[in-house]
């Protein structure tokens, strides 16, 4: 059986395909990538209909009677976005350019995005920054499957940028995208503001909390929180931190519809990515990069990451 031939391109790899590369045969559909899966899932041999082939080159995917709810979890996207600082070096003016040469920190700008049931995510980056870093979250979704009629399960920190980043790229309508605040960002919060709220038993008051928010009792959390809110002019105020940080996102919060719904509440696809993608070489013991460095080898990461390695030098030398 090692010898034979597959019965087709898998389906994980048809969606790094370009849309004009997909073979639509002479089926009524939409040409772009939701309906392309549908039809495939749907019945997979359809395409064929109406075409002169041989034996040998007709579609030989069964047919797994998917029903549309199956369709529509199977064409369901999963995306996130987060970054991580990489430190940046500017020359000095002199002759001698380690004189005067500037150090700072810049957000490099990772995102990712699956199939609902892939084993591997898209990654894309930029030094850009977030709201540049949005079009490049689209464009990675587009490499998972993601069109517009994609459903989108977005989980991220709830910065205002990210945020915005998110609705500006994905929509606003919530039946094709939904933002999840990350559940473990809102644990970081909780857990400083458990020092202060429960000093002698800040891992038990967590864990309480934490299990409130899975049953979406966010309201009781919040409530919980405002008879010590501390004075706004005080600097450190991890309880007020922590209440501000839910209260703004808590529409996205509906942790216990994600869990029932088999989705993530946690952006554990991107924190993984910057392990691997980033860190890994932009973040060794010592490194400090330019800029325009910076941005090559971000892009040299996630093609690599991506398994684009080969197509790219195959594209470069062609060009």
């Amino acid at each position: 059986m090692e010898k034979e031939q597959p019965i087709g391109t898998e389906l994980t790899e048809a969606g790094s395909k370009l849309v004009s590369q997909l073979d639509f045969g002479f089926m009524p559909i939409e040409h772009d990538r939701a309906s392309w899966y549908t039809q495939k899932l749907t019945d997979p041999r359809s395409f064929d209909v109406n075409r002169v082939k041989t034996p040998e080159e007709l579609l030989k995917m069964p047919n797994f009677t998917f029903s549309p709810s199956d369709v529509k979890s199977i064409t369901m996207v999963l995306t996130s976005m987060d970054g991580s600082m990489v430190r940046i070096v500017e020359p000095g003016q002199q002759e001698d350019k380690r004189k005067g040469k500037q150090l700072s920190f810049k957000q490099a700008n990772l995102c990712c995005a699956r199939a609902k049931d892939a084993a591997d995510a898209v990654y894309g980056a930029t030094m850009a920054s977030v709201k540049m870093a949005g079009w490049v979250w689209q464009e990675v979704a587009k490499a998972a499957g993601w069109v517009e009629k994609s459903f989108t399960h977005g989980v991220a920190d709830g910065a205002e940028p990210v945020f915005n980043a998110f609705e500006e790229q994905f929509g606003t309508d919530k039946t094709k995208a939904k933002f999840t605040l990350d559940f473990y960002h809102v644990s970081e919060y909780l857990g400083k503001a458990a020092e202060a709220m429960a000093p002698d038993q800040t891992k038990g008051w967590l864990h309480q909390q934490q299990g409130r928010l899975l049953q979406n009792r966010v309201e009781e959390v919040l409530k919980m929180l405002e008879p010590k809110l501390e004075p706004e002019e005080q600097k450190e105020a991890p309880i007020r931190g922590a209440h501000r940080y839910m209260q703004k996102r808590k529409a996205n919060m509906d942790y216990a519809g994600a869990k029932a719904a088999g989705l993530p509440i946690g952006s554990g696809d991107v924190e993984s990515g910057h392990s691997h993608v980033i860190q890994a070489r932009l973040l060794i013991s010592g490194a400090s990069w330019r800029l325009h460095n910076s941005e090559a080898m971000l892009q040299l990461r996630t093609t690599r990451a991506n398994n684009d390695w080969d197509r790219y030098w195959k594209e470069l030398a062609t060009n």
